[in-house]
């Protein structure tokens, strides 16, 4: 049952399909008399910067990704006859940016944050004897705009709201849960209640408490008089017998149907969806989730969906949480801004913890570095870029507030971010700015704790910033737990920003890695070589990464950490320039395929037997030289094989590192992996020398999707030989083919100097694989895909849209 099955006296209206669009005109689009005739017809989310091209001479730089950028304006048309007497709002859940917003040729709203969701109420300009004209407009001329690729255009999801006069306001409901024990959850509900008519109401308002499985478990009216044109809140208290917890384990989720009635009949009601937890942020225990210790095993995240830009559906949300859960990751940090309410929804549903950030800076502009060369030891250069800077005085609180406000009854939102490496953090305006950003928090939830992301910590630690937040967030400062915590002893620590384990390389690319010549070597130890040796770059990204978990670990009063990246995003290519477009940062690249670091993570964050063996096994031309290899695993041992010989077996020993590895003479075949638990053999993992490519694999992520235009299927295509070998050390080009209920959107190989446009329909294979995603239709029907490849036997899947 959804939240729209629970109400009956208000509607929300999506408005995502059928909008028309024209890029790059700087035009009174909100005119009526402008034909859009010959405008595209376009579906929301929708970026139009994805689109392309990607250009080296773009002004968003290799910080954007090299996307375009410019105006865009998108028009909607509204008809208003059953609307009479109503009151109707629009909510835009995101547009980036600078959106200025038109209802019949009067703008009635503007905005310069890309990320805020915004209410706007269209009831005083709303015809309703007619249509009406929706306009909005966009802007993001002004570039570079980002540390990152941001998008741009209508990217997340519309929607009208229908109202009585007398109605709950846009996010107008505030749920905690002050005392939680075995036996009861006392529940506060606070309602703000609008009264839009003409006269003053007297009204009954009733609470009640749906359970998971659609059962009343508690109830509470209170009756209340609020004048003409006011807004009243009422406060309501009530108990939950032996309730079920919110837990990353198990995310149970409880509703609040809110309904207002006058004279009796019922005029508006509103769903909350909440859970019942209890978090507690200790200084020498760290972090505890219902009264039981949990290290935060975390991810940053940006927003894009890779191919698809910053247009991300439901369900590329929903895919990117499996996958990072089935690394075990439980946190997900949403940098450096507000996320788009389905992530959190989806958060809630599926148990994963969320940093709600704010802002990546405050008044005072940041001027990142960037690369000119196309190796690291290309010159690097600061570029200034044009982003929240420009707008913070005067936008800050309304953004700040607006996003605790619109996230404050997520169970899965567990800290409010207000700010990441923030350059003030460095000056006594940045302790001024802190504790009014905290102030602002608080004001609108107590529940949580306030952190930011740190990284000037020897200024910030002397201005006191730390100890202004609840929790202070060390970035990239692992080595200073032990010190700090000895220092401060009251003060909570959080890694709020640490490395990952993947190195400067495409994901199946091991160039460095086998060059580097190192084995048994110790983060310290690549440490004193770095500076002599420059493939040491791969090593020393994975050493750093089992050095920073090692720490957190090991140290309980760390309350765990937040990796860079989970997903590697478009945009901030470091350490190199075009054409590399997207980041090398994450464990995961942006087809939503784990490179090799994914596994370290998952062999520490998860109990389930498991191994990943790398590098793969074609290196023709090297017969005869050491290659190493390693594995990752959470079992007590492991033995290689190479074509049936032992070479070996390797105790797991983690207080030195978090892999085995072997320096193997290269010879084809196959390379096979045995790990026991306990003497027993538990898993299994071989890689063998493939031949020529043969044939095409098509493996979709679901069988079946849903019609009307808001769902998608990811195709991971693979390159196999005769015997089924992933076919990993050849890049083919790959040709997609849709036809019937649904349409291409995106193609995609991972790849961060991808020259393929993502809105294509060919690619090419890396590490001997590519993606394809697939949109529904508006109707039901079946979806047939095929892949063709030059000297490849083709492959077909279909997939049904019901």
């Amino acid at each position: 049952m959804t939240q729209t099955d629970m109400l009956n006296n208000r509607k929300m209206i999506p408005l995502d399909q059928d909008w028309t669009f024209k890029k790059g005109m700087d035009i009174a689009g909100f005119d009526h008399r402008i034909d859009d005739g010959d405008w595209e017809v376009v579906h929301l989310p929708h970026d139009f910067s994805i689109f392309g091209p990607f250009l080296e001479d773009n002004p968003s730089g290799p910080r954007g990704g090299y996307a375009p950028a410019g105006i865009g304006w998108y028009r909607q048309h509204i008809h208003g006859e059953d609307f009479k007497g109503k009151r109707v709002m629009i909510v835009f859940d995101g547009i980036y940016m600078n959106s200025s917003i038109f209802l019949n040729g009067i703008r009635i709203g503007k905005h310069a944050y890309g990320y805020s969701s915004l209410v706007y109420d269209l009831t005083p300009y709303l015809d309703c004897e007619g249509d009406n004209l929706l306009a909005v407009k966009v802007d993001t001329s002004l570039q570079p705009g980002s540390r990152w690729y941001s998008g741009a255009g209508i990217y997340r999801h519309v929607r009208l709201i229908v109202t009585e006069q007398v109605h709950v306001a846009p996010w107008g409901t505030y749920i905690t849960t002050p005392e939680v024990t075995k036996e009861m959850a006392r529940v506060h509900v606070e309602t703000s209640i609008v009264n839009a008519s003409k006269s003053d109401s007297h009204m009954l308002l009733k609470t009640e408490i749906i359970d998971a499985a659609h059962q009343q478990v508690a109830e509470a009216s209170t009756e209340i008089t609020i004048p003409s044109g006011e807004t009243g809140v009422v406060h309501q208290s009530l108990s939950i017998e032996c309730p079920r917890l919110w837990s990353v384990e198990t995310p149970y989720l409880y509703g609040a149907k809110t309904t207002i009635y006058l004279n009796g009949q019922p005029m508006d009601d509103y769903w909350t969806t909440f859970g019942v937890r209890t978090m507690v942020f200790s200084p020498q225990k760290g972090f505890l989730l219902n009264g039981k210790p949990l290290k935060i095993k975390g991810t940053c995240m940006h927003h894009d969906g890779g191919a698809l830009g910053a247009a991300c559906f439901d369900r590329t949300f929903e895919r990117e949480i499996e996958i990072l859960k089935a690394m075990g990751c439980n946190a997900i940090r949403t940098s450096h801004n507000p996320p788009a309410p389905a992530l959190l929804d989806l958060c809630d549903r599926m148990g994963m913890l969320v940093m709600d950030e704010a802002f990546d800076e405050y008044r005072n502009g940041k001027c990142p570095r960037v690369f000119d060369g196309e190796t690291e030891s290309g010159t690097q250069v600061r570029r200034p870029i044009y982003a929240y800077a420009e707008y913070f005085d005067e936008d800050h609180e309304t953004d700040l507030s607006s996003m605790v406000i619109r996230d404050r009854n997520h169970p899965s939102v567990f800290m409010w971010s207000i700010g990441n490496e923030i350059k003030e953090h460095q000056w006594e305006e940045g302790a001024t700015i802190t504790q009014e950003l905290c102030q602002i928090v608080k004001r609108y939830d107590k529940t949580r704790p306030t952190v930011a992301g740190i990284v000037h910590f020897e200024a910030a630690d002397r201005l006191g910033i730390p100890d202004l937040l609840d929790v202070a967030g060390y970035n990239y400062k692992e080595y200073m737990y032990e010190s700090q915590h000895i220092q401060y002893p009251n003060r909570v620590i959080l890694g709020s920003e640490t490395r990952s384990a993947s190195p400067f390389e495409r994901r199946g690319s091991y160039e460095d890695f086998i060059e580097s010549g190192l084995l048994d070597k110790t983060y310290e130890d690549v440490m004193q070589a770095k500076g002599d040796v420059t493939s040491l770059i791969a090593i020393d990204r994975y050493l750093h990464a089992e050095y920073s978990w090692k720490v957190t670990k090991a140290l309980d009063f760390v309350c765990g950490l937040f990796i860079w990246t989970g997903f590697d995003y478009i945009g901030e290519p470091t350490p190199y320039a075009w054409p590399s477009k997207s980041s090398y940062f994450g464990v995961i690249d942006t087809c939503g395929i784990p490179k090799d670091a994914y596994y370290m993570y998952q062999s520490q964050w998860t109990d389930e037997p498991m191994l990943h063996l790398f590098p793969h096994w074609n290196w023709q031309g090297k017969e005869g030289d050491l290659i190493p290899v390693w594995c990752y695993t959470n079992c007590e041992r492991v033995t290689l094989y190479l074509n049936g010989k032992s070479l070996g077996e390797k105790v797991v020993d983690e207080s030195d590192l978090l892999h085995v590895a072997w320096q193997v003479a290269y010879e084809p075949g196959e390379l096979k992996a045995v790990a026991k638990n306990n003497d027993q053999v538990v898993v299994e993992k071989s890689i063998c020398t493939a031949r020529a490519g043969k044939r095409i694999v098509l493996e979709a992520d679901r069988n079946a999707i849903q019609a009307g235009m808001q769902d998608i299927v990811y195709v991971i295509a693979q390159v196999v030989d005769e015997d089924g070998h992933l076919v990993p050390h050849m890049d083919d080009t790959l040709t997609f083919h849709v036809e019937g209920a649904g349409q291409l959107i995106g193609v995609d190989n991972g790849s961060p100097t991808n020259t393929y446009p993502y809105k294509g329909n060919c690619v090419k294979t890396v590490g001997g694989k590519c993606l394809g995603i697939i949109q529904s239709a508006r109707c039901a029907g079946e979806v047939k895909l095929t892949v063709e490849g030059e000297g490849l036997q083709e492959e077909k899947i279909s997939i049904q849209v019901v």
